[in-house]
């Protein structure tokens, strides 16, 4: 089995050798700068383990320990396949969050554990309190689903929700703004949501985050040189941060169902500074591929700094 993976192994190692080790350098590296012992997450890790494997549950194995399996192969190996990643992930959890996403994908094994090891009488327990402990979890989804807008409206993740809930009336009121200029936002998720209901085009301008850097492959901020760039914020930003990289910028504000979201019409982008004052920081903090990583020309690097400044 572990013969049949390689190839697809060797092709994925291949594309990081020609792609400036990403996948190596965002989860080993980039996303674990300032990782220390963390109590909170820790914590967080250990509350969402016994909520996801719930009480009920764990006393009903508990209970049922001394008892012969009803499958004791299939137990083992559902044993081992949700037990080593639920361990690890215990283990990084002592210095980073570990989201949901992650672990999700193993919890069923845990019960089909539960299902090779328990008698059927306290799988059927087991069952009618799953079944309302879903249930009042489908009436909480259905209610936050069908919650009006108002309910949110003075969170701090509002803007956030009109966007993903009213994207046409956002770009409604974003389209006077938009004639002659480039299109663009501060963070890679905005972008995609712009760009998948618009059809448009938004870029990430700035050095966004460690989860923005596939926008460095699709951006050449070569070619925008002397254009004009609408640059689009769901919360409130500070122009001087724009002022170096533009002409001009003038900001302006909508307002969509309440939810206010910010505009810098930027004049006239200057490359030059821009390659020196933001791409090269890009560079130095996300693109720094360890030496023992052998890889070909890097194409952020290639791209922006060939020259070897």
């Amino acid at each position: 089995m572990a013969m049949t993976a390689l190839p697809a192994v060797a092709l994925n190692v291949y594309w990081n050798y020609t792609h400036c080790w990403d996948n190596i350098l965002f989860n080993l590296y980039n996303r674990n700068v300032g990782a220390g012992l963390s109590w909170h997450d820790l914590g967080l890790y250990l509350i969402t383990t016994l909520y996801l494997t719930t009480p009920p549950a764990l006393w009903a194995w508990w209970q049922s320990r001394r008892e012969p399996a009803q499958d004791k192969l299939a137990m083992q190996i559902y044993g081992y396949v949700f037990a080593i990643p639920v361990f690890i992930f215990f283990v990084l959890s002592w210095g980073k969050t570990i989201g949901l996403h992650w672990v999700l994908a193993f919890y069923p094994f845990y019960f089909l554990l539960l299902g090779s090891k328990l008698p059927e009488q306290s799988l059927l327990r087991l069952f009618r309190f799953m079944r309302g402990f879903a249930f009042v979890h489908g009436i909480l989804l259905v209610t936050i689903l069908l919650s009006p807008a108002a309910w949110w409206q003075h969170t701090r993740f509002y803007s956030g929700y009109v966007l993903l809930t009213q994207p046409a009336k956002v770009l409604s009121q974003l389209k006077p703004y938009t004639h002659g200029m480039l299109l663009a936002t501060n963070d890679y998720s905005t972008s995609a949501i712009m760009s998948y209901h618009s059809g448009h085009e938004y870029f990430v301008y700035g050095p966004g985050s460690q989860h923005a850097r596939q926008d460095d492959m699709n951006t050449d901020y070569r070619q925008l040189n002397g254009h004009n760039i609408l640059i689009f914020d769901k919360s409130p930003t500070d122009i001087q941060q724009y002022a170096p990289y533009f002409s001009r910028v003038v900001q302006k504000t909508i307002l969509v169902d309440g939810a206010k979201f910010y505009l810098a019409s930027s004049y006239d982008f200057h490359y030059a500074a821009y390659r020196l004052g933001v791409l090269a920081r890009i560079r130095q903090k996300y693109y720094r591929i360890p030496a023992y990583l052998p890889h070909a020309p890097c194409y952020f690097c290639t791209k922006y700094f060939s020259d070897g400044t």
